[in-house]
């Protein structure tokens, strides 16, 4: 069991007789779990017909459960993050995946060899490869289901968000949120797989060039409330969201920007904990909240505007893990989104 683990910069340097992923390598056992782990930076090579590879993880004959992790910045020649080969049909769940690459195939997900993992509430976004899947391939008597999940933004000479590859492939989808729709996957299609009650809408990301994949709740996103009535309803009690974040559409209409200068953290990065200075015209009382990277709300609290014309607010993080963490701060009609980094 990898219960809130880093794994950053491994290197798998696959020879012909050895055949690796760049963080771990899962073979012939279900007996492994992954929650709330962070994945970045790691690497696999391997040769043009080695599997299972795996920039972060590399699966074969295993069903792991992997749930509530975060994959960036992986890299591989199959599956940017990770490779599920023969026979592995693992659990994937509330888990982000962004900016992994793929030379061949898979951008951030290979299913291939009989896979038939069930993926639910994930986000999976701009993720790459030069040939098939930016998102997730397909291949090889694979039959994944997909319920709750977005793929978006993600890039590939043929299926920019999934490729099923070959014809002997069935895909389940159900309350996903897939760019292109159908037609974007390429080349065979779902086969007799099923897409019900999936959307083709922008999900509305707060921030995609800040990696900040919170769901607009203003607007709102479509993919707010939208998700499967089978699967648990989220902390508010609400329907399930799309996407690996659960969160409520906002309570109040209208809110209006703040600019980014208006909102400075001394110091970030930080280390153990950091303050939180801002100011707004209206003098109101202001809530700051922080979440981590996977829409879990890590602090709050309600301050008022001090002498000085400015709101301030110390954040002790110990105890909380490395990494980024968003703050959202709302006062009146106004709000603002800024990421900050925790480091060691």
């Amino acid at each position: 069991k990898f219960t809130w683990c880093l794994f950053e910069r491994g290197y798998a340097a696959v020879t012909p007789d050895h055949k690796g992923s760049g963080a771990i390598s899962i073979r012939n056992t279900n007996l492994i779990s992954i929650d709330n782990c962070t994945f970045r930076l790691n690497e696999a090579k391997a040769g043009i017909v080695q599997h299972p590879n795996g920039g972060a993880i590399g699966l074969q004959n295993s069903s792991p459960t992997i749930t509530n992790s975060v994959f960036y910045s992986n890299n591989a020649r199959f599956g940017g993050a990770i490779d599920c080969n023969l026979n592995s049909s693992p659990i994937i769940s509330r888990c982000l995946f962004y900016d992994n690459y793929a030379l061949v195939a898979g951008g951030a997900i290979v299913i291939d060899h009989n896979g038939s993992p069930t993926l639910i509430n994930n986000t999976i976004t701009n993720n790459s490869t030069s040939y098939y899947g930016g998102g997730i391939i397909v291949s090889a008597q694979s039959n994944p289901v997909l319920i709750n999940n977005i793929l978006w933004g993600n890039t590939a000479k043929y299926g920019n968000q999934i490729s099923v590859k070959t014809a002997d492939c069935n895909v389940y989808m159900s309350y996903c949120d897939l760019e292109s729709g159908l037609e974007g996957i390429e080349p065979y299609g779902i086969g007799n797989g099923n897409f019900i009650r999936c959307l083709v809408e922008d999900p509305l990301f707060i921030d995609n060039l800040a990696n900040n994949y919170l769901l607009d709740s203003i607007t709102p996103s479509l993919c707010i409330n939208a998700g499967s009535p089978y699967v648990p309803v989220d902390p508010d009690g609400s329907c399930s969201d799309i996407g690996v974040y659960c969160q409520s559409v906002a309570s109040v209409v209208g809110l209006k920007p703040v600019e980014s200068s208006q909102v400075r953290f001394m110091p970030n990065p930080f280390t153990g904990s950091t303050r939180v200075v801002f100011s707004f015209p209206e003098k109101l009382p202001a809530v700051v909240s922080i979440y981590n990277t996977l829409g879990g709300k890590v602090f709050e609290i309600e301050t008022s505007c001090g002498n000085s014309g400015e709101y301030e607010v110390y954040w002790n993080a110990a105890g909380l893990p490395d990494g980024i963490y968003l703050c959202r701060i709302q006062c009146g009609q106004r709000e603002i989104t800024r990421k900050i980094i925790k480091l060691n």
